[in-house]
């Protein structure tokens, strides 16, 4: 789907309020053939200006606390712009000589919208629902006013011009700001040596400094005090939105025949997906057939009963529960005597205890699913599978591991014997 790309200009906040300082919109080239470029243009584009914020950001973080200084003393709408070159003045008119300069008139701007729907809207050759359909807008797109009307405007998006339905569409402000609700947004630093902090502070760490162009993803433009939420790379911290152009993405309405390419293409990757899935899970169904044709029978083996408290045995049962009491009997016995396996091993610790409860072996410790095994207690064929284990009757004596079927790696293990939906194994 083609995007139209617009351009935010300089903002400023006021008690977490967004305030625009200009609200031209001029239309700046075509980009890769159908996507838009389009700008909101801010006071500060004069080189004066940006050589001014250079030398501020680049002195010393001072410059960033007299900046909060700076945006704590606006108020209201009373906005003064960053040099006497471009303030607006609302003096009365002075005596002097008229100039003999001509006096210049501005052309029209064209207005930005946004489409305002739950899945797509119509674009239509003439004002009215009965005319020809020359496109339609999805939900995140957007374009030019050419004409507005009180019930239809006249716009172009993309390869679409036509009429919208203006219940269906934003305008100015509102526009602007639904732009921000479903657009992907971005931002690309002003200025070089620009710090990305830890938090919304110039007392908080700096994680690494961006040179001017460099991009970034936003997150939240705005935290109330003027600081913007980014993720550069492997950081997410603030930088003053001062510091940043901020640009989003809008889709382009599509033409009866882009929807019904853009559609084919879509049916084609789902249809691909669905492939794709299918035949992994054929490769899985085949890996696992292998796998039990390859598990090996272990024959059940008597050794000497072992002497633990009430409270081992308890807690011995309510492993099993956590990790096998949706399993065959043989698979909570194989998991009572990996237990028991370890605790002879030596490797674990020296008691039942030490070995369930050591670092990062049993998942179920972590999830919390013992604990509430612990607290609800073990059922009657976790219970039997412990004490069973316990009096020395072993159905895995080589095992030490074990797994759930799907997650298994067949070919680390020097053998393994698959037990339900469980693999107890020895590695290699």
């Amino acid at each position: 789907m083609n995007q139209i790309v617009w351009k935010r200009g300089i903002m400023k906040f006021n008690k977490g309020k967004l305030i625009r300082i200009a609200t031209t919109v001029a239309p700046i080239a075509l980009l890769c053939g159908m996507v838009m470029a389009l700008v909101i243009s801010g006071n500060s584009d004069n080189k004066e200006d940006h050589k001014k914020v250079d030398s501020e950001i680049s002195a010393s973080d001072k410059n960033e606390e007299n900046y909060v200084g700076e945006l704590e003393s606006i108020t209201g709408d009373n906005l003064m712009a960053e040099n006497d070159d471009e303030k607006a003045t609302t003096e009365e008119p002075t005596t002097e000589e008229p100039t003999t300069e001509e006096p210049t008139t501005e052309e029209p701007k064209p207005d930005m919208f946004v489409a305002n729907v739950k899945e797509f809207m119509n674009v239509r050759a003439e004002p009215n629902s009965d005319s020809e359909l020359v496109g339609k807008l999805y939900v995140g797109s957007g374009g030019l006013v050419l004409e507005r009307g009180e019930e239809w405007s006249l716009i172009t998006s993309g390869n679409v011009t036509g009429y919208v339905w203006n219940k269906l569409v934003l305008f100015d402000e509102a526009a602007d700001e639904k732009a921000w609700e479903v657009a992907d947004v971005y931002a690309y630093a002003t200025v070089n040596i620009l710090r990305l902090r830890k938090g919304p502070s110039t007392k908080k760490d700096v994680l690494c400094v961006l040179n001017e162009h460099a991009k970034v993803s936003v997150i939240d433009m705005d935290n109330g005090d003027g600081w913007a939420k980014v993720k550069y790379g492997k950081y997410t911290g603030y930088i003053y939105n001062k510091y940043l152009d901020f640009y989003y993405i809008l889709d382009n309405a599509m033409t009866l025949e882009e929807e019904a390419a853009w559609k084919a293409e879509e049916e084609a990757k789902r249809l691909a997906a669905e492939e794709a899935a299918r035949k992994k899970k054929e490769a899985e169904e085949k890996a696992i057939k292998e796998a039990i044709e390859n598990s090996k029978f272990v024959e059940v083996i008597q050794t000497s009963p072992y002497k633990v408290t009430e409270e081992e045995a308890y807690l011995l049962a309510c492993l099993v529960h956590a990790e096998a009491r949706g399993e065959p009997y043989e698979g909570k016995l194989a998991v009572a005597n990996v237990v028991l396996n370890r605790l002879n091993g030596g490797a674990y610790g020296d008691t039942i205890k030490d070995v369930i409860y050591a670092p990062y072996q049993f998942s179920v410790v972590n999830s919390g699913t013992l604990s509430w095994a612990i607290r609800t207690g073990p059922n009657a064929d976790c219970i039997k599978a412990a004490k069973e284990a316990l009096s020395g009757v072993n159905n895995v004596p080589r095992y030490a591991n074990f797994c759930t079927l799907y997650i298994a790696k067949f070919k680390k293990y020097a053998e393994y014997t698959i037990i339900g939906n469980q693999v107890f194994y020895r590695r290699k």
